[in-house]
Order: structure tokens, then sequence, then C-alpha cells
């Protein structure tokens, strides 16, 4: 993924609570409302899942999406500079 040699069909492993609000305290995460306000501006739908992910060693927000189609996209940002992975 975007040069970063993540392979996205391995499942990421989701951080528990006390584990993200470390990420983000200690910088290694942006807070979540940020980037569910990024994700919403890229999809027509709503949010209806978002968590944290560890996948190799680089922590992602795995958002998804419901478009008003009925169809679920999934939504990849880097959870430290909230850069949007675009997996099209």
């Amino acid at each position: 993924v975007g040069g970063l040699g993540l392979d996205l069909e391995t499942a990421g492993q989701p951080l528990g609570q006390k584990a993200a609000l470390q990420a983000v305290r200690s910088g290694r995460a942006l807070p979540m409302p940020y980037i569910m306000l990024r994700a919403q501006l890229l999809t027509d739908g709503e949010i209806i899942d978002a968590q944290l992910v560890s996948l190799q060693d680089v922590l992602l927000y795995e958002i998804k999406a419901l478009a008003k189609s009925g169809e679920v996209s999934e939504l990849y940002f880097l959870a430290q500079t909230g850069e949007y992975l675009d997996l099209n």
C-alpha cells in the first residue's frame, strides 16, 4: 500500500481503547474524530464502523462506510498523519 509494503488482505489487529488512547497521546495516531471527518468527505453515505488497527507495526484507521446504494466500502488512513490510502 502506497509504498509502505502493507498487505491489507492480512487482517490488522484492532487496538483496545486503552492502547488507542495511548497511541493518540503519544502522537502515534491522530484523534478519531479528525479521521471520521476526513472519511465523511470521501463517501456519500454514513460511517458504520471505525477502528484503529495495527498492521505490520503501522497504525491505520479502518473506516467502513455504507453508501446510499447499499454497498459497504472500507477506507484506510495512516493513523499518524491522516493520509488517505487510495486502494482503487
